[in-house]
């Protein structure tokens, strides 16, 4: 009988419990918290509401790349991003819905930042966070996937 291959699985559960922080140059954002089940470990994490695209409920697969634009310390940006969601934005071009960093809902535009711990306006240890997840899908490798599982609207 052949190895079957078992796809990682993380677990995203919305919570309807809402933050709200202000960027650099004051701009006001509103987040919503939740909770993504990796494995055993449950990290808290962060998705930008008030009028932004959001991931619906379902099953997606999701895939490890370098972001094009963002940097982090001089290097391209180690994400997730979501793959046939079918989420369109306000300019009618399919929505850019990704995981990656981030602290503040201003942080975050239709995406989802993971963190292990919670402070009264977002997450802390986001990029530690992330690593961990890459870890529990075999380590970061561009075009890797996983599945994510969302609950709740």
């Amino acid at each position: 009988m052949p190895d079957e291959i078992i796809t990682p699985t993380l677990y995203l559960v919305r919570t309807k419990v809402f933050v709200s922080s202000k960027s650099e140059d004051g701009e006001a954002a509103m987040g919503e918290r939740g909770i993504l089940v990796v494995g055993t470990v449950s990290y808290h994490t962060l998705e930008r509401r008030g009028g932004y695209v959001t991931l619906p409920a379902g099953e997606f697969e999701i895939e490890m790349e370098h972001s094009p634009t963002k940097k982090v310390n001089g290097k391209p940006r180690r994400q997730f991003r979501v793959l046939n969601h079918g989420v369109y934005n306000n300019q009618g071009k399919l929505a850019a819905l990704l995981m990656h960093q981030g602290n503040y809902p201003h942080h975050v535009t239709g995406c989802i930042a993971p963190g292990k711990t919670q402070s009264q306006k977002g997450i802390g240890q986001s990029s530690k966070a992330l690593e961990e997840i890459f870890t529990f899908c075999g380590g970061f490798g561009v075009g890797k996937r996983a599945l994510l599982v969302v609950d709740g609207d």
